[in-house]
This record gives C-alpha cells, sequence and structure tokens, in this order.
C-alpha cells in the first residue's frame, strides 16, 4: 500500500493523463491502512508527508508551517476518532497509563529486552555476533520463559517462538558491528542516490521504517518485498523515468 501511494503520487505530479485513477489509487490505500491500523504504515505516511513539506513542496516558509500544523492536526483526528488506531497505538488517558499498556501488551517491548540480554552474555561478539541463528532463537525462548511472569503471556510466546523483529536488531546478533555497518552503509547510499527524488527517496525512507519493526529477511515474502523495493527504486534513479 505505501508502495502504491508513493507511486500515484508520483504519477500525479508528472503525468497528464489518467489523474483522477492515480488519486483514487492513492486515497484507497491511504483510506486502507487506516482502516485496519497498521502502525507503522500510519506513521510512515506522516513522515514522509513531512519530509516532502519541509524539503520538497515550494512554497514560502509561512505555508509550510500552516501545512505542517494541518498534519499535526489531522494525526490528532486520526488518533481521536479512530477508536481502533488508537488502541492499536496504546493510546489512553494518561501518558503513565499508556507507557504502562504498551510494556504490557507490545510484544517487542519483551523481544527488544530478550534480545539485550543476548547482546550482553559473555559469549557474544560485538564485531561478529553469536555464532548460529539457532542460538539465537534459543536465547530468546529461554528469556520469554524466565523474564515472563504471566502463564498466558509466557505460553504464548514460548509457543510463537517470536524472533528478534527487527531486522537491524537480528543483523547485528548475527553479525555483530560489520554486518550491522555494511548494511547502514547499503541503506546511507542509497538514501544519498535518491534525495534529489523524492519518489525514489520515500521508497527508501519506507524500507528503513519496516526494518526497524520487522525482520523481513526471515520469509520468502519478506524477500519479494525487497526485490520490488530495490527493482523502483534503482529503476527510478538509473533512468529517471515514471514508473
Amino acid at each position: 500500500s505505501i508502495i502504491s501511494i508513493i507511486i500515484s503520487f508520483d504519477q500525479i505530479q508528472n503525468t497528464t493523463k489518467r489523474k483522477g485513477l492515480f488519486i483514487a489509487s492513492m486515497l484507497l490505500s491511504v483510506f486502507f491502512i487506516l482502516f485496519i491500523a497498521i502502525r507503522i504504515s500510519t506513521v510512515t505516511i506522516f513522515v514522509l508527508l513531512f519530509i516532502y513539506l519541509l524539503f520538497y513542496l515550494k512554497i514560502s516558509g509561512r505555508k509550510k508551517l500552516l501545512l505542517f500544523l494541518g498534519i499535526l492536526f489531522l494525526v490528532l483526528v486520526v488518533l481521536t476518532y479512530n477508536k481502533n488506531m488508537s488502541e492499536r497505538f496504546f493510546i489512553t488517558n494518561s501518558i503513565e497509563k499508556t507507557i504502562e499498556k504498551t510494556k504490557r501488551f507490545e510484544p517487542r517491548v519483551i523481544i527488544f529486552g530478550c534480545a539485550k540480554e543476548i547482546m550482553n552474555q559473555p559469549d557474544f561478539s560485538i564485531l561478529f555476533g553469536s555464532d548460529t541463528y539457532s542460538n539465537i532463537q534459543n536465547s530468546l525462548v529461554s528469556c520469554y520463559g524466565n523474564t515472563i511472569e504471566d502463564y498466558s503471556r509466557r505460553s504464548f510466546f514460548l509457543e510463537k517462538r517470536f524472533n528478534t523483529h527487527s531486522q537491524f536488531i537480528d543483523l547485528y546478533l548475527i553479525g555483530g558491528l560489520i554486518a550491522i555497518l555494511i548494511f547502514c552503509a547499503f541503506l546511507i547510499n542509497s538514501i544519498l542516490l535518491a534525495y534529489k527524488n523524492f519518489c525514489a527517496l520515500a521508497m527508501v525512507i519506507s524500507f528503513v521504517m519496516v526494518l526497524t519493526i520487522e525482520n523481513l529477511f526471515h520469509r520468502q515474502f519478506g524477500c519479494f518485498i525487497f526485490i520490488i523495493f530495490t527493482n523502483l527504486f534503482l529503476n527510478r534513479i538509473k533512468n529517471n523515468e515514471i514508473i
């Protein structure tokens, strides 16, 4: 849906034909994301809006400020009146309760904590990471069993055997600083290649944001998404043509 929004927006700006079709496509994708409350996609949409507003939209600073405030107001409206969205972000009537609810219901709070425990193990190498993925997975499962007090939640985690849910953490655990620096160099280089073209940069940014909360390369579908991203991004940079 995010890729569809980016390409539709690019088509609206750069083509004189079938603009109504691309506007409908973009609005449908936005509605779909908000309707089923996909958290990372929702955040990505607003991040891309802010980037476009600050660096690519050719208007006066005053108009940018007004648009910025308008986007903030839109965010508040979405979180206030979309009950499903507010529940997905664990928003309550106070910051303390929101933090408490997030710690209780967001699996990544426990998962990231257990990943940190692996990094503190004596056999973990800062440069090269752990020996094998099986060691990482077994350490995560062991941590779930030892740290989660609620019986039903502990049983759920042990049954699902959750991975690290972050490609950056995953690469650091399996390959240490060497692996994560190589991957970050690839992403930084992609941003440097793409910054002159908002469509290409938006693809890179959306890809990075997904990688922060998902192990994309652990599944075949994730590899397909990476192939799509790479082809669209590199083709856009290489030929400067509308996809």
